[in-house]
Parts: C-alpha cells; sequence; structure tokens
C-alpha cells in the first residue's frame, strides 16, 4: 500500500515539476505563475515538499549515498544560496535556492529510490496527464490551450507558452519510446 501511494506522489510531484496547468490555476491573466504572494500556490508547493521530505527521511540513508555522489550539484546549490548576500533581493534569493535545494534533493531520493525502468514508467504516467491535459485543453478548452497572443492558434495546451508545450512534449516522447509497457 505505502509503495503504491509513494509511486502515486511521485507522479503527483513530477507532474508539478513539469508546470503544466500550473499558471492558469495559480497564474494570472498572462499566463505566467506567480509564487511571490499567491498564497495557495505556495501552499501546494510547501504541501508537496513537505511529503517529498518524509519520503526523504524514509531513505535517508539512501539519499545521504547519493548526495555524496552528487556532492559537485549540491556545491552548485550551495553557490545559489550563498548568492543571497549579493542578490539585490536576498530574501527573494534565498527563498527561490530554499526551493532549488529542496527540489535536488527530491532529485537524489527520486534517482536513488527507483530503479531506471520505475523511473521510465513512472515518467510515462506523468507524461500522460501532461498530454492529456494539454490535449483537453487545447480542444476543449481553447481559450486556454490555444494561443490568442503573439502567436495566434498555436497550441499552448497545459502550458502559458507553445515552447513549453513543445519541450513537454520532446521529453514524453523521448519516455515513452524507451518505456517497457507492464503494470504500474
Amino acid at each position: 500500500m505505502l509503495k503504491t501511494i509513494e509511486k502515486a506522489f511521485n507522479v503527483a510531484m513530477l507532474f508539478y515539476t513539469t508546470g503544466a496547468v500550473l499558471s492558469f490555476v495559480f497564474g494570472s491573466s498572462d499566463g505566467t505563475a506567480r509564487d511571490e504572494g499567491n498564497i495557495p500556490y505556495l501552499a501546494l508547493q510547501l504541501g508537496l515538499y513537505a511529503v517529498a521530505f518524509c519520503f526523504i527521511a524514509m531513505r535517508w540513508r539512501l539519499v545521504l549515498r547519493g548526495a555524496m555522489n552528487a556532492s559537485w550539484i549540491l556545491a552548485l546549490v550551495g553557490i545559489a544560496i550563498a548568492s543571497s548576500a549579493w542578490s539585490q533581493d536576498p530574501l527573494f534569493t534565498f527563498r527561490r535556492s530554499l526551493v532549488l535545494l529542496a527540489t535536488t534533493l527530491y532529485a537524489i531520493y527520486f534517482g536513488g529510490r527507483f530503479t531506471i525502468a520505475e523511473q521510465l514508467r513512472l515518467l510515462s504516467w506523468t507524461f500522460a496527464l501532461v498530454v492529456s491535459s494539454s490535449l483537453f485543453m487545447a480542444i476543449l478548452l481553447p481559450h486556454y490551450g490555444v494561443d490568442h497572443g503573439a502567436f495566434f492558434g498555436a497550441w499552448q495546451g497545459a502550458f502559458p507558452q507553445k515552447n513549453m508545450l513543445a519541450r513537454a512534449m520532446v521529453l514524453a516522447a523521448a519516455v515513452f519510446y524507451f518505456v517497457r509497457p507492464s503494470a504500474f
């Protein structure tokens, strides 16, 4: 049961990291996601990372081993955190650096917790949701899923901009190409 919950959470977390749908649910009228002062978005972010840290804590040895192997990545995150000292907006930079640290720790957990085949399966579920939500928004909600501005008529799906959709679809195609069919 816990393994199924863990997998479902990871699909939700990966879906969140794609940025699909977020700008339409939490964003502004121009379709850009704004997290500064957006209490519901910050609550979602905090909730997801809190659950992620629970799973990280359950597998702390695995994450610690992975962190030692990824020390150069953590050093770059450390530079991002240190850059708060010379930033124009130190508090904002520090908060965003902490999110970068949390995302990096989640990535270390994800990479160490699941085999490559399991990672691909979880990513395939995630991208199935991304593709489905993009098709839904482009076909059934064209006011949101189709650009009505500079690139009139271009599909943007569940993303605020057509290039973000393209990036996600290219990655989805690669995941779908390499995934081996089996049960979730």
